[in-house]
């Protein structure tokens, strides 16, 4: 009796199936012999020397906060967590190395409570004992701080020995320039991280307390507390085993999320936390493998927008150019200046930071405003993963118009489509070459997900460099933002815009839609700034998608 040939996707999906099996077995023995089955490093810097710019209050207090969630509420072993405080350079790295390398199955974290900064687009985390910045041309500033990518191939490299490894990083950093104006040769001035760009292999999930290019509140005015704004509700969101085991991490994330964007609203201060997930199946902190959610658990999960009684009056601007949200689930915003498109003027707006998500999407199915053909947009996938972060695809121009007509609607603000030379405008950022970052392709991969050498076998011409993402959508701001603070003008999907193909009377009426920036499977010459392509207006692909503007109030 032969075997019965099965498709390439029912032969993955058996695999992962007994993968999974295999490591929920693995790390049940070791939970019952020693706890959960997990290595962490807790750190936690204050910067007292007369180097730094400025101390931090809780970093110390944060990671001994940490300590005791992991042990004493969930039941690690205390040899399995590595607390530092006040850790230089080597000092992090031996812990890290030391607590990878103990691991064959289960769950490494690490947790760094303190100062982080981007350099020439890579992201570093600040020990204590950093040399003095006399000046920025002084000494090698990526040689003195600690490398997350380094992190991150400590555990890549375990993980290819070992494959039921999973790798967490919590990094409740960027709380300010710890240097002062003299990093601002190295291209950092205190902007925060750049976004967690990961090996596209590696089963590893990233926490940032604020976005991409925010700072985070070290604390607050409005709410005392011995611990940062982020940790404070990463702890009050664990508060036993039972609910650290039955919740997933970009839960986790999302929970957090929501409410430090809530009391940094009221501190006056923008900070939306970002997560990247590149795990395969929904997982908790502990490494639980958790199951697909439901249609109706989605739906729970997602806020209840309530129409606001008075619109709000958001700053034109603020040091970071993000702007507040303007409700629970709304996009998030960054001021674009006011400027020219050839002849044409372009107001000061509030551009999307990036193209509406999943979520988003299905805040606004939940609340009745986008019910149209297709409802929830990418529940769990094949391996129970909700991909909530990714832009939502499959939208139509009527789809994408109704969207923004309920955000107005809520929030008593004027959001609509961009036109296309509000697009261009704000996709150049400042920029005269064909990128908002000049004219060298090779440096796509920094700032698109696009046809890369991955799909080269599918295109004639392919930027030569691999984004991480060869024939998918990535995660919102995975790559570099533009001179603006926006993410993924180039690539991803293609954007609809305002407006007709061809102009006159067919705009009163039915015509084809314009959409803007290309996608994940575009070659370089359509992620230009210029480049436009059209669809009839009820077309929708996965290669399509949308971003908000939102006028501002003078």
């Amino acid at each position: 009796m032969g075997f019965w040939p099965l498709p390439p996707q029912a032969w993955r999906l058996l695999v992962a199936s007994a993968l999974t099996i295999a490591l929920t077995i693995a790390m049940a023995s070791t939970v019952a012999a020693d706890g959960p089955a997990l290595r962490a490093v807790l750190i936690g810097n204050s910067y007292q020397a007369p180097q730094f710019a400025a101390s931090l209050q809780n970093p110390g207090n944060d990671a001994l906060a940490m300590e005791d969630l992991l042990v004493n509420r969930l039941g690690v072993a205390q040899a399995h967590v590595t607390v530092l405080q006040n850790a230089d350079r080597a000092a992090t790295y031996d812990a890290w190395d030391k607590a990878v390398g103990e691991l064959d199955v289960g769950v490494a974290v690490f947790y760094f409570s303190g100062h982080g900064i981007e350099v020439a687009g890579k992201n570093y985390l600040v020990p204590e004992k950093a040399p003095s910045l006399k000046s920025e041309k002084e000494f090698d500033l990526q040689d003195a701080l600690v490398s997350f990518d380094r992190l991150v191939k400590v555990l890549r490299d375990q993980q290819d020995k070992h494959a039921g490894i999973i790798g967490v990083f919590i990094l409740d950093a960027c709380r300010g320039d710890p240097f002062g104006d003299k990093t601002k040769g190295f291209g950092s001035a205190g902007k925060g991280l750049a976004p967690a760009r990961l090996p596209q292999d590696s089963e590893t999930f990233v926490m940032y307390a604020a976005g991409a290019g925010q700072l985070a509140l070290d604390s607050t005015t409005t709410e005392a507390s011995r611990n940062s704004l982020y940790t404070r509700y990463l702890l009050a969101e664990l508060p036993d085993k039972q609910r650290a085991s039955a919740l997933g991490l970009a839960d986790l994330a999302q929970n957090i999320r929501e409410k430090v964007i809530a009391v940094a609203r009221n501190e006056h201060h923008a900070q939306s936390p970002s997560y990247y997930d590149q795990l395969v199946q929904r997982r908790s902190l502990l490494g639980t493998p958790l199951p697909a959610l439901s249609v109706a658990e989605v739906k729970d999960k997602l806020p209840t927008v309530e129409v606001v009684a008075v619109a709000t009056k958001a700053p034109v601007a603020s040091a970071d150019a993000s702007l507040p949200v303007d409700c629970d689930g709304c996009p998030s915003l960054v001021a674009v200046p006011a400027g020219r498109f050839g002849q044409t003027a372009i107001p000061a707006l509030a551009f999307g930071k990036t193209e509406v998500t999943n979520r988003e999407w299905n805040v606004c199915v939940k609340n009745g405003g986008c019910q149209g053909y297709r409802g929830f947009s990418y529940l769990p996938d094949t391996f129970g993963r909700y991909r909530e972060n990714r832009p939502v695809t499959n939208v139509t121009w009527v789809d994408a118009r109704a969207y923004v007509d309920w955000l107005s609607r809520v929030t008593k603000q004027k959001y609509r489509l961009p036109t296309e030379a509000e697009w261009e405008y704000a996709a150049q950022s400042g920029s005269t070459g064909p990128y908002s970052f000049g004219d060298k392709i090779e440096q796509l991969c920094e700032y698109a997900n696009g046809a890369d050498q991955s799909l080269r076998a599918a295109f004639l011409e392919a930027a030569p460099c691999k984004d991480g993402y060869a024939r998918e959508t990535a995660p919102v701001a995975s790559f570099r933002a533009n001179g603006f603070g926006l993410h993924d003008m180039h690539g991803n999907v293609w954007e609809w815009v305002d407006g007709c193909w061809k102009a006159g009377a067919a705009a009163e009426q039915h015509c084809d839609r314009i959409a803007r920036g290309g996608s994940w499977r575009s070659p370089p010459q359509y992620l230009r700034s210029s480049s436009r392509t059209t669809f009839p207006e009820k077309h929708a692909r996965s290669t399509l998608g949308f971003r908000v503007v939102r006028e501002l109030t003078p």
